[in-house]
């Protein structure tokens, strides 16, 4: 970083910038970001090493980019997410083992549902078997998958208990709102406690629909 911050123009820290991150080993590219040796305050450079850098790790390294971005999620990282998980769908299960809690393996399901939700949901339905699941609620999955696999989710209703069902039900019902108003709102209504269902836990959803 020094080497290129030394230099006279930018023009020259450029090209420092794009030789170093073409050459920093890819097993290296985390541990400069954890320990902060990326800066964007310092110049047009500096963002294009990281550019570079980044690009390289998702594409050499991609079960630790995809761990690395399930704690440090970033919108920069969607377009790099969604490559990754294109063309190293075998990365996903190891990235996965690799993380620590199910807040961080929920969070990375629902970043690699959108480029892959057949493959986010077989993920899913092995951490919502895991007991170590139970008090969780899933909610950035659940939200992204009812966009690209509505009916796959609303069938895992009767297999899962918990928050986790709690918030599933909220989601595809919400979602089926949204495409069929009054049909799911008469469906709705034919639950136990219906009315006190739909003026509770729907209220909001259904006040957007009606506006």
């Amino acid at each position: 970083m020094r080497n290129i911050r030394s230099q006279r123009t930018e023009g020259e820290r450029m090209r420092s910038a794009i030789e170093m991150a073409r050459t920093l080993p890819s097993s290296e590219i985390r541990a400069w970001l954890d320990q902060g040796k990326f800066n964007l305050r310092s110049g047009f450079a500096m963002t294009l090493f990281q550019k570079i850098a980044f690009e390289r790790w998702a594409r050499e390294e991609p079960s630790g980019f995809l761990a690395w971005t399930s704690i440090n999620a970033s919108s920069n990282d969607t377009s790099l997410v969604a490559d990754a998980v294109k063309n190293h769908p075998e990365a996903i299960e190891s990235a996965l083992a690799s993380l620590e809690t199910t807040e961080q393996k929920e969070v990375l399901i629902g970043q690699i549902a959108a480029a892959s939700p057949d493959l986010a949901l077989a993920e899913l339905r092995k951490l919502l078997a895991s007991p170590k699941s139970a008090t969780y609620a899933f909610s950035s999955a659940f939200s992204v998958l009812a966009k690209h696999r509505p009916e796959e989710l609303e069938k895992l209703l009767g297999e899962i208990k918990g928050p986790a069902r709690d918030r599933l039900e909220q989601v595809v019902y919400s979602a089926k709102l949204e495409k069929d108003f009054e049909g799911t709102l008469a469906e709705l209504y034919e639950m136990p406690n219906g009315y006190e269902f739909v003026l509770g836990r729907y209220s909001y959803s259904i006040s957007q629909f009606l506006k």
